[in-house]
């Protein structure tokens, strides 16, 4: 019998970044063995942008840890919605900046769904409210530690349902899935 696999869910953003450490045995459902919400907050002090890198450094120390502790097998990461404004989509582009730099550095293959994927595979209904991918959550993995705000839930629950829908290991490269998701990976080689 093989070794489950440890993977990393992540619901990506610059403000809130969701993630989820989960081992996955393969053809069972996930057990979530960690979880959190990084929370970078803005700083007035010089110009929006020097502010939005120092922000993404903070989003890289912290997914630089968790990596080394669980070191994961796969990431497997909520696709970017569409922003509501440009600044918005800078924002989210940055993280996405640091997911993929930090699984280049570590050769950790990524796995991209869409919230519609998610939603549908955790609810049942691609049109979900986040209140209810929540409790479909709470319901489904009842070992998840939440954090204390409430208003974080919703970036735990988005990088638990990424895991949800993990559908195991693809060849490294971009391929469609039966989610109509990308799968991105990386060769190893450098």
């Amino acid at each position: 019998m093989s070794q489950p696999l440890t993977i990393l869910g992540i619901d990506g953003g610059l403000a809130h970044l969701g993630f989820a450490v989960a081992s996955c045995p393969a053809g069972a459902k996930p057990t979530v063995l960690s979880g959190g919400v990084v929370e970078t907050t803005k700083c007035s002090i010089g110009t929006a942008a020097a502010d939005n890198v120092r922000r993404a450094r903070e989003l890289a120390l912290a997914l630089e840890a968790v990596v080394a502790e669980w070191r994961p097998a796969r990431i497997v990461a909520e696709a970017m919605s569409h922003p509501r404004n440009s600044r918005a989509a800078a924002m989210l582009s940055m993280s996405w900046g640091v997911i993929a730099a930090i699984a280049e550095r570590h050769s950790i293959p990524v796995d991209v769904k869409g919230p519609m994927a998610l939603k549908r595979a955790m609810t049942g209904n691609q049109t979900a409210s986040k209140d209810e991918m929540i409790a479909a959550v709470r319901e489904q993995y009842p070992e998840v530690q939440w954090p204390a705000r409430r208003d974080l839930h919703e970036h735990l629950a988005d990088a638990v349902a990424a895991i949800h829908v993990f559908e195991g290991p693809a060849p490294a490269g971009i391929a469609v899935s039966k989610t109509a998701s990308a799968r991105v990976g990386t060769s190893g080689a450098r």
